[in-house]
């Protein structure tokens, strides 16, 4: 019983994570105070490496 519920829980934390990610990164491409490029791309990368750690995250959570 224990154990289903840390995989949901798992699941429902990468989903999150994946979500956050996508967020960040809809939110560094379409923001028009965001100037320069090199913080853009930071801002991207991060969303970036959320988005890729969630998916991760869905992908293995039951082993």
């Amino acid at each position: 019983m224990l154990a289903h519920i840390l995989v949901a829980i798992k699941a429902r934390a990468g989903l999150m994570l994946a979500l956050l990610g996508w967020l960040v990164m809809a939110s560094a491409i379409d923001t028009p105070r965001i100037q320069t490029d090199s913080i853009q791309v930071v801002w991207l990368g991060i969303g970036f490496v959320f988005l890729i750690s969630g998916l991760i995250t869905m992908i293995f959570v039951d082993q």
